[in-house]
């Protein structure tokens, strides 16, 4: 292999710049911005803003490029086209302006998602064959592992020279020259050298046979046994809940999502075998890798449908259903066809992305309707909404519909500001148009529902489930030991086993009746239930994290020639509906055994 020459390396540079020019402006816009940000605080969102539209249109006007060197609509043409892709881009940072952060970047990365997709397909629609989009993609993805990879050691190894400059030498480096490197590089460097390696004869891509023999190795060796391991999992799951009949897990969409784009993977790197004689196989794993993912994709919707009904849709619940829909109609697509035309996944995906960014349909728009419409309607069920405008409270209102309305209220400030209630509860008491994250929205949606006579409920009470954090002031801890012959500290979530003479103690707790057990040579010999004393702890106002005197979290409890007093140091969990998860439980046991 002969390495480029200087000359050389600066040739194909000057060449990239040529050919992807507005790309890489793109690129120097965005990092221009970040390093302005970092030293900017009244104008640091608009410099945030200006960086996510400079990254959001590096895939865009890349992809414009690459379509203006496929279908040679002339210099003019390629350059009008530029022209509009950039004003999209202009469009997008001006457009901003009246988003929260929360908005700002929800909706950017669901536009680079679509961008990053139409790239991988649209410079080749209209061209046939499978194996020359395969080898594009293949080409742009080992292009950007190795960019990364030469950004990384460029930047480690510019940082390191700053460093010794300012260590060895005294000169002052200050602390945002490294991040400033670093946008640079990211932005600018990293875009240029990836540029740099996209092939420029696309047609000439479907005669290319060559195929990596270690990707065959990594993907049939390592990711397909992986995918196999983790549907084996769900379809266990999923009969677990038939059974039960207990509703999934919250965290199940991820594990589902993970496990469809992981198999969808492994599918498309060793696509080009699929023609080869001894790979049959190949073809095997691509039918049924989508018939076993069907369940998990359903038990998915049900869940997705079931979390909608209760709550309502946000911008996440709206893009985990519209995944699963996807993935159901991808999954039966290819399981009943057998269909090897793998531009399908980046395309279909790609438009489904498109058509939900923008219009009365897009995940924004629903998810604000939703929201409002869970507020007005708990409103109505008691007589507080007046032809469309909110009244002050006349009679009590449950603790579910008030959570409703603190849940909605904070969810519309937060991601939709104080002017997405305005028309409902008026301009004075929805506040500035404004908006912010976390404390301000809880704070603002709690002035509102005061301002409607009504206490503000937090997701923990809406949900039934209460945070529970119990504490032993340690200044102030004495404990008896009179009568008692052994002490283990203990935390009581992990079974303990020790040795007494020639017997063997197991002390464990059920973390959901917290009730303590302690078993000798086997056989249960006294235990001790906590559940009741939790509750008379919680009504009396503990449970709030606010230390409590010692003895007041001492048990005692005696059985078959056993005794034991336990001092709970820190006992944190929730309580829902009189059950209790327990994470943490550190105690002090007195043991005695007859």
């Amino acid at each position: 292999m002969r390495f480029p020459s200087v000359r050389e390396a600066l040739g194909r540079a000057r060449k990239s710049a040529e050919r992807f020019p507005l790309a890489l402006a793109a690129g120097v816009v965005a990092a221009v911005a970040a390093c302005l940000a970092m030293g900017a605080e009244a104008e640091q969102t608009q410099y945030l803003r200006a960086t996510l539209a400079g990254l959001a249109g590096l895939p865009l006007l890349f992809v414009v490029a690459l379509a203006a060197e496929r279908w040679r609509p002339g210099r003019r043409g390629a350059w009008l086209a530029g022209a509009v892709a950039a004003a999209v881009t202009v469009w997008f940072y001006f457009q901003s302006s009246g988003w929260s952060l929360t908005l700002l970047f929800t909706r950017f990365f669901h536009l680079a998602a679509g961008l990053h997709l139409a790239v991988a397909f649209l410079p080749f629609v209209g061209l046939a064959g499978e194996n020359g989009f395969w080898q594009y993609n293949r080409t742009l993805f080992l292009r950007f592992l190795l960019a990364a990879l030469y950004s990384v050691v460029l930047y480690a190894g510019l940082a390191l020279a700053l460093l010794a400059l300012d260590q060895l030498f005294g000169v002052d480096v200050e602390g945002e020259t490294y991040p400033r490197l670093f946008f640079v590089i990211a932005f600018v460097f990293n875009t240029w050298f990836f540029v740099g390696g996209v092939p420029t004869d696309l047609a000439a891509l479907e005669e290319r046979r060559d195929y990596p023999a270690g990707l065959r190795v990594f993907t049939q060796f390592v990711l397909m046994p992986l995918v196999g391991i983790y549907l084996l999992i769900l379809t266990a799951y999923l009969g677990r809940v038939l059974i039960t009949r207990m509703w999934p897990s919250g965290w199940i969409g991820w594990l589902v999502s993970s496990v469809a784009v992981a198999g969808t993977l492994a599918l498309l790197l060793v696509h080009p075998l699929r023609e080869r004689e001894g790979h049959g196989w190949i073809n095997a794993y691509g039918r049924w890798f989508f018939v076993l993912l069907l369940p998990s994709v359903g038990m998915l919707l049900a869940a997705i449908v079931r979390r909608v009904g209760q709550y309502g849709f946000t911008e996440r619940r709206y893009f985990l259903l519209v995944l699963a829909l996807y993935l159901a109609g991808i999954a039966i697509w290819y399981a009943a066809t057998g269909s090897r035309r793998i531009r399908l996944i980046p395309l279909i995906l790609s438009l489904v992305a498109f058509a939900t960014l923008a219009g009365p349909w897009s995940a924004y728009a629903v998810s604000r309707r939703s929201q409002l419409a869970r507020f007005t309607s708990a409103l109505a069920r008691h007589g507080m909404l007046v032809d469309g405008v909110a009244r002050r409270a006349t009679a009590e209102v449950p603790l579910e519909d008030r959570g409703r309305m603190s849940g909605a209220l904070e969810y519309l400030i937060e991601t939709h500001g104080t002017t997405s209630i305005a028309a409902v509860v008026g301009s004075e008491l929805a506040g500035e148009p404004q908006r912010g994250p976390g404390r301000f929205a809880a704070d603002r949606a709690a002035a509102v529902m005061s301002g409607l006579g009504l206490d503000y409920v937090s997701r923990w009470q809406a949900g039934g489930e209460r945070q529970l954090h119990f504490t032993a002031q340690t200044d102030s801890l004495a404990l008896g030991v009179s009568g008692y012959a052994y002490l283990l500290e203990t935390d009581l979530v992990r079974p303990s086993t020790v040795r007494v003479g020639q017997d063997t103690i197991t002390l464990s707790m059920d973390t959901v009746t917290l009730v303590v057990t302690l078993s000798r040579n086997g056989r249960e010999a006294l235990r001790l239930d906590l559940a009741s004393e939790m509750a008379r702890l919680s009504e009396a106002g503990g449970g709030s994290g606010v230390p409590l005197p010692p003895e007041r979290l001492v048990f005692e409890a005696a059985g078959e020639g056993s005794a034991a007093r336990v001092l709970l140091r820190i006992l944190s969990g929730t309580e829902s509906a009189g059950r209790y998860r327990v994470r943490l439980a550190q105690a002090l046991v007195l043991l005695r055994f007859d």
